[in-house]
């Protein structure tokens, strides 16, 4: 049977007039883009009567045909030891999808999640992001050795996060804590 949104996800979709044209995905997630550069994806089903957790994520560090190479691994151990100190501050911590071949971070928010923990979640979930990227960018300069991609000055590997013509707005910056303006939702 198809999933149903996660109901704080519904709130949150009602709260900042999202088109009612636009139907939820059938997986129950939204994704929302964040200071031009991240998408944020909020995942969360209700099946039967039991919510399930609230799942953020988002795609730091594109690792196509590059997992497995030293240069790689290198820069995996350097982020996981600056996640391993972060474990107390952080609900967020970085993952590692094999599949798609991408660094992760995410961060899942308990089933009684209502749409105040769900903004407030997020709003501490995007600082952290914002952390994150700052962090792998001075990870993968050439001060470090080789680049992520193997050319000594080669840019960080970050993946554009959207495409332009989704004609989505986003946030122009990020905002501290306590002060989170929400960004535009989407139902890709």
């Amino acid at each position: 049977p198809l999933a149903q949104p996660h109901p704080a996800l519904l709130a949150y979709a009602t709260r900042h007039r999202i088109a009612a044209n636009d139907p939820p995905r059938s997986d129950g997630r939204l994704t929302v883009r964040v200071d031009g550069r991240w998408r944020v994806h909020l995942t969360g089903t209700v099946e039967g009567r039991t919510p399930s957790r609230i799942v953020l994520s988002a795609r730091l560090l594109d690792l196509a045909g590059q997992l497995h190479q030293r240069s790689t691994d290198d820069l995996l151990v350097r982020l996981a030891t600056l996640a391993a100190g972060r474990l107390k501050s952080d609900a967020s911590g970085l993952s590692l999808d094999q599949k798609n071949q991408a660094l992760l971070l995410m961060e899942a928010m308990p089933a009684s999640s209502d749409l105040e923990a769900l903004e407030t979640g997020l709003a501490d979930f995007v600082n952290t992001l914002a952390f994150w990227g700052h962090a792998i960018q001075a990870e993968t300069q050439p001060s470090h050795g080789a680049s992520l991609t193997g050319a000594p000055a080669a840019a960080p590997a970050f993946l554009s996060p959207f495409h332009p013509a989704s004609g989505t707005h986003a946030f122009q910056t990020l905002q501290p804590p306590g002060s989170f303006a929400p960004p535009q939702v989407l139902f890709p």
